[in-house]
């Protein structure tokens, strides 16, 4: 019976099932890679990411296929239709050998994000070849054996197609007409497919059937994820009136006698500070991938965070901070500009970062500030350079300065000697008040400096202990702060230095929602900040309003978050709106909601009562479920349509308010 259809049908049934079975044989290899990151994984649980899987694999099968399809609406006989199927199994082969790679790639970069490959192809650039190079370092066997096999099995579907490719089909007019309505039907097959069914759109959603997130994203399909952030990084979401949006979004961000200006900008607010103004200088350290359940003062028994731990005993530490993304480039920008990360390609690699804004940098250098930005990796990887320029930073260090020579790795300088160079930034004479703002680099790597791995460290975290890497390096870059707060504390202005802590996104090894995006903020001000600790729930939009706060400055801002400081000396209970790659999330008190914009229903957890996120309690609790779901989607819409007609911020209207619905080395 199949040798009577049409050459071309044939030929897309043949590859709409080889992809399936693929995808289905990586997916199981996806649970041998990283099954040992779930809490718990039973064989009922692994059956059920296969059959909510094989869902998945069908639609991008269909997507795969669809447009090839087209070529069997129009059937053409002999020698034209031999030339035509010859090109139509290459394009086929080129997509689908690109799918598997993409798929390949995805299970390397799992381990490092705990998310599934979405956007991340669109932004390589020019560090592709260090990822690659990274990614053959930790796999220096399996990665080239995959790569190997997904082409080889290329190259054997492509031979298997030669035969129906060579077949000279002659057709009557009649024939004609035939095969084109199965060519017809064949597209309208992988349509349905495509979009997931005949009774409703295929929906990231689907893949969450359970509370264990490591089954749920063994469910999703590489190239289907693609799929899906090419749309979302498109999408203008309309959940509810724009007017109802920012009146949500200013009745969570408002703190009492603040003012909106009148205008096109909703979010344009001048907050009241009670106490006068004082200039000191700040300084915001990023620290890359530090999660707080690493940390010994949030219950870490392990030791490597000893000096950070102590400072946030003398700090304003905040126990329920959380990341506004997953990547570098998201933790960035809402730190720096107080927008949330949004879904698809994030902002700083997309044209709308050279939107107008009110970022931290700028608001301090009108009021008289230098601006510094002192990184030592690669600013080409997150589009960095021209963002910090447009962000206000009057310079920008990339390197350790002829003071602490050292030689660079694959991924920059490691932090020693870039908080030597930042301890020197801070000695220089200054006649004007500073914001210098240092983001770490070693916990981004995966080799500690060799002076540094001594036989001590290396017993106290051995090869065969979970994350022995990661401790180490944590080890190394808390040694390196200690360093350099030791000489910090020496300079006249250390008393007058408001210093910020926190994370640009955790360290990605337990997939579970919660310490996924829980990172440490502390405020360090000696004299000006009393130690305590908070448990407001807070995120890095609230950076940029807190330091406005502590410095007294009274200004125009258009931020999406407040001062946190002051909202949790009030007792507020305080929130963070998160990017969770292919769904969004809420955190309030001792919530976590995860919401889906499909439609799919969204996942209610306790974090502090249930810090493995087992229950879901969306089903027992409607109406915070329902609250929540609107305010999340307030953020989302409001900062999405604020970002695509340039309207976070501009000084084109009058000023008036109303209560209102270059680098250097």
């Amino acid at each position: 019976m199949l040798a009577r259809l049409p050459a071309l049908t044939r030929i897309l049934f043949r590859s709409f099932f080889s992809l399936v079975a693929a995808f289905t044989l990586l997916r199981g290899l996806f649970f041998l890679m990283h099954g040992h990151s779930a809490h718990e994984l039973s064989f009922g649980l692994v059956s059920r990411a296969f059959l909510a899987g094989f869902q998945f694999d069908i639609g991008a099968a269909g997507l795969l296929l669809l447009p090839w399809s087209l070529f069997g609406l129009v059937p053409v006989s002999g020698a034209r239709g031999v030339r035509l199927r010859v090109v139509l199994v290459g394009l086929i082969a080129i997509t689908g050998a690109a799918a598997l790679l993409l798929t390949v790639g995805d299970l390397m970069y799992y381990g490092h994000a705990a998310k599934r490959i979405s956007y991340e192809p669109l932004v390589l650039g020019t560090s592709s070849s260090r990822l690659a190079i990274m990614a053959f370092e930790e796999r220096p066997i399996l990665l080239p054996l995959l790569i190997i096999a997904s082409l080889a099995a290329t190259l054997i579907w492509w031979r298997k197609q030669r035969s129906i490719t060579r077949e000279n089909e002659e057709l009557t007019t009649g024939r004609r007409v035939a095969f084109a309505a199965i060519g017809l039907l064949a597209a309208g097959v992988l349509f349905v497919c495509a979009r997931g069914g005949t009774f409703g759109r295929l929906k990231t959603g689907d893949a969450y059937f359970s509370n264990e997130r490591v089954a749920n994203h063994a469910a999703l399909n590489s190239f289907y994820s693609f799929f899906r952030a090419l749309r979302d990084d498109r999408t203008i979401y309309e959940f509810m009136p724009e007017r109802e949006a920012i009146a949500t979004v200013r009745s969570l961000v408002g703190l009492p006698g603040e003012e909106y200006r009148a205008g096109p900008y909703p979010l344009v607010r001048r907050p009241k500070d009670d106490g006068d103004s004082k200039l000191s200088d700040v300084v915001l350290i990023l620290t890359e991938s530090l999660s707080a359940e690493t940390m010994g003062c949030f219950g870490n028994p392990l030791g490597a965070s000893t000096f950070l731990d102590g400072l946030a005993a003398e700090s304003a530490l905040f126990t329920r901070f959380f990341s506004s993304g997953s990547r570098s480039s998201h933790g960035v920008f809402a730190s720096l500009f107080s927008i949330p990360a949004q879904l698809g390609g994030p902002v700083m690699h997309s044209t709308l970062i050279m939107n107008r804004f009110r970022s931290l940098p700028a608001i301090l250098r009108e009021h008289g500030y230098e601006t510094t930005f002192v990184y030592g990796g690669v600013y080409e990887f997150t589009n960095a350079e021209g963002v910090l320029r447009h962000a206000g930073f009057e310079r920008i260090i990339g390197e350790p300065g002829p003071n602490h020579p050292a030689e660079p790795h694959e991924w920059g300088y490691h932090d020693e000697p870039m908080l030597a160079r930042l301890r020197d930034e801070l000695a220089r004479p200054r006649e004007r008040p500073r914001l210098t703002v240092f983001f770490t680099q070693s916990l981004h790597g995966r080799k500690i400096p060799e002076h540094y791995l001594t036989a001590e460290l290396k017993a106290k975290y051995p090869k065969k202990m979970t994350g022995d890497k990661y401790y180490r390096l944590l080890h190394y870059t808390d040694d390196c702060l200690r360093k350099f707060f030791e000489g910090a504390r020496q300079l006249p202005t250390h008393d007058d230095t408001i210093y910020v802590l926190a994370s640009d996104h955790s360290n990605h090894k337990n997939p579970n929602l919660f310490e996924d995006y829980h990172i440490p903020c502390m405020i360090h001000a000696p004299g000006r900040v009393e130690p305590a600790r908070y448990d407001t729930v807070g995120g890095q939009l609230d950076i940029l309003p807190t330091v406005l706060g502590l410095l007294g400055i009274e200004t125009e801002i258009a931020a999406f978050g407040r001062d946190l400081l002051a909202a949790a000396k009030r007792g507020d209970e305080g929130q963070a709106f998160l990017t969770f790659g292919d769904s969004i999330g809420w955190a309030e008190g001792t919530s976590l909601q995860q919401v889906f914009t499909d439609g799919a229903p969204s996942k209610l957890y306790d974090f502090v009562a249930d810090p493995d996120l087992e229950v879901d309690l969306a089903k027992s609790h409607p109406d915070d479920v329902s609250r929540i779901d609107r305010s999340a989607k307030a953020f989302l819409q409001l900062s999405r349509q604020l970002l695509v007609d340039d309207r976070v911020y501009g000084d084109d209207v009058p000023a008036a308010l109303a209560n209102t619905d270059g680098r250097d080395d």
